[in-house]
């Protein structure tokens, strides 16, 4: 009897043993699985905007020209085709979801245009969307909680759009910052409006 309970323990307790490689094992297999979910493709947005070669034709080009620290950002699907046949901003010939970041931004000074609100929600290209980020392609950073000079155009029905991918944001923290593709400065943007 003495035999048999031993055994039976034995038996017993090489199941818990086997079980238990099992649980690491499958343990190993799901965090592999959520390692490999979690790293987001990166798709590269490409977008043709016209360059300006002053202060004052970017200024020209805009109808709201203003400051403002960006409170949050988030991410929406928009279909803003505006015009029938291929649309002048996505080249696109249908309608079709396109994404965009959002940014929140509570409003400093307004140098151009009829904007009475505190906040103004601008539109750029681009975002974190599920598994895919889309990234547009030589856009200048913006930040949350920084504070921003921004040259934007609007739209009846539809969020304010950046004139350009690299000449419409400028950080009021380093007004002279210039790059290879940018040689407009803030200083130069605001000292249209003094």
């Amino acid at each position: 009897m003495r035999r048999k309970n031993g055994l039976c323990v034995l038996i017993v307790i090489m199941l818990i043993s086997l079980c238990a490689c099992g649980n690491v094992e499958t343990a190993r297999q799901t965090d592999v699985e959520s390692s490999t979910q979690a790293e987001p493709t990166k798709q590269i947005m490409i977008a043709d905007y016209p360059m300006y070669d002053t202060a004052q034709n970017l200024v020209d080009a805009a109808d709201l020209v203003f400051t403002g620290k960006v409170e949050n950002i988030t991410y929406e699907m928009l279909d803003i085709k505006m015009e029938s046949g291929p649309d002048s901003i996505t080249g696109l010939e249908e309608a079709s979801s396109v994404p965009y970041t959002i940014f929140e931004i509570k409003v400093s000074n307004v140098y151009k245009g009829n904007v009475t609100d505190e906040t103004i929600y601008l539109k750029r290209p681009g975002g974190n969307f599920d598994t895919i980020v889309y990234e547009l392609e030589g856009a200048t950073p913006i930040n949350q909680g920084e504070e921003y000079l921004f040259v934007a155009q609007t739209f009846e029905n539809f969020y304010p759009s950046l004139v350009n991918v690299d000449q419409a944001v400028y950080d009021l923290n380093a007004p002279e910052v210039l790059s290879e593709d940018n040689t407009i400065t803030l200083s130069q943007i605001l000292s249209l409006f003094e």
